[in-house]
């Protein structure tokens, strides 16, 4: 699902992208409960001086830069990877404008640098590493600023360096957290794809083992036994009168046994239908987030019937699957087969980000390839917080009823 405008955006840094594997709070749950403190602890002092005659009016000034930062900041943790990229840059920017105002008017006293620091450690979202360091750049100098008219410069610069490493430290935490987060989605991809190959791998190999073992039957007993029953025909026309009727009896029991035994090798070597749903179902249960839910029609392997189609249907879903999981920024993904009056329908769709526009890249190449070379067809939709959806149709020649 290789995005548009979208594509080029890092993976998810906000707050909340990782699972707890050891129980206890989730880091999600945490991290949310952290930043309202912080931003609770900020806004505190400002409703104490709304007491004071003398601090009145510049606290009724902060009070609502700091109720606009805290609905911007939850928008942005709510909508980040959701909406296009000016969006979210604009919610950074009000965040910034609130905290430089919050710092202007507030204490005095630094507690207001907790806002910056909160809004910087949200550009990796957004931006590469050097766009966060020229943002926090700005966001150091314009809160600096009006300390250097009453400050001794050695003074100045020591509260900015202070201001602009603890933004730094910040930002480089978040990166961090990105680099985590691309890795866990390469490995899930990456699993994925070996959950597949395994499956197909098993059925190969049972397969393989049935026409082995059928070859065997054919070659090694069906040899035997034909030779023992020219051997018993000979037999029958120079035995005597009391070893005659055991000869043609031992005759006519190799003759059943011998076509017992091609019966046998006929139905082995018989392609039987592919477990496809065991496939499908093996694959999904490898993949933790998004949460996979398979919609498979009955009887799914003897619908599609050869491998060959078989191994096309596991192939689209796992493209599909490893898609979501390295693009679509998903809590689920849905996917349904079908099977229709002639052939098979895979509608897939997720409730992740979307894109302005879907540049396929060489999964998705490669499975439009794979459908068309089978006469089938390949359809895809997606908008900016709508998701993606994907609809795939596969003929076959005689869908059972």
């Amino acid at each position: 699902m290789t995005s548009g405008t979208c594509g080029a955006r890092p993976a998810v840094t906000r707050i909340g992208i990782v699972a707890s594997p050891l129980g206890g709070p989730k880091p999600s749950t945490i991290l949310w409960l952290a930043a309202i403190g912080t931003w609770l602890a900020v806004g505190g002092p400002l409703v104490l001086r709304v007491l004071s005659p003398a601090d009145r009016a510049s606290a009724l000034l902060a009070i609502p830069a700091w109720l606009v930062f805290g609905a911007a900041f939850v928008t942005f943790q709510m909508c980040e990877g959701r909406t296009p990229r000016r969006h979210s840059l604009a919610l950074l920017a009000v965040q910034t404008v609130c905290g430089i105002a919050v710092s202007w008017l507030g204490t005095g006293r630094g507690v207001e640098l907790a806002l910056l620091v909160m809004t910087a450690s949200q550009t990796p979202a957004v931006m590469p590493w050097r766009g966060s360091l020229v943002w926090i750049a700005l966001q150091t100098a314009a809160i600096t600023w009006p300390a250097a008219a009453r400050m001794p410069l050695p003074w100045v610069l020591v509260v900015a360096g202070v201001q602009l490493g603890f933004q730094v430290f910040a930002v480089g935490v978040m990166q961090l957290a990105v680099r985590e987060a691309r890795a866990r989605e390469e490995l899930a991809a990456v699993n994925t794809e070996l959950r597949a190959a395994h499956a197909l791998a098993g059925e190969n190999a049972r397969l393989a083992e049935r026409l082995r073992i059928a070859r065997d039957l054919h070659d090694s007993l069906g040899h035997h036994l034909t030779a023992l029953g020219l051997s018993l025909e000979v037999a029958r026309h120079v035995a005597d009168e009391r070893a005659a009727p055991h000869v043609n009896a031992a005759r006519d029991l190799t003759k059943l046994l011998l076509a017992e035994v091609r019966d046998v090798v006929s139905a082995m070597r018989d392609e039987t239908p592919p477990d496809l749903e065991a496939a499908l179902r093996s694959l999904a249960r490898g993949v933790s987030e998004p949460r996979i839910h398979l919609d498979l029609a009955d009887g799914l392997g003897a619908a599609v019937g050869d491998p060959e189609r078989a191994n096309a249907v596991l192939r689209c879903v796992q493209e599909v699957v490893t898609n979501a999981l390295r693009h679509a920024q998903a809590a689920n993904l849905w996917i349904e087969i079908a099977r229709k009056p002639a052939g098979l329908q895979i509608h897939a769709r997720d409730d992740g980000r979307g894109a302005d526009e879907v540049r396929p890249g060489h999964g998705l190449g490669g499975m439009r390839e794979r459908l068309e070379q089978a006469g089938g067809r390949l359809e895809i939709e997606s908008a900016p917080g709508r998701g993606f959806t994907l609809t795939a149709f596969l003929p076959i020649a005689e869908t059972p009823a």
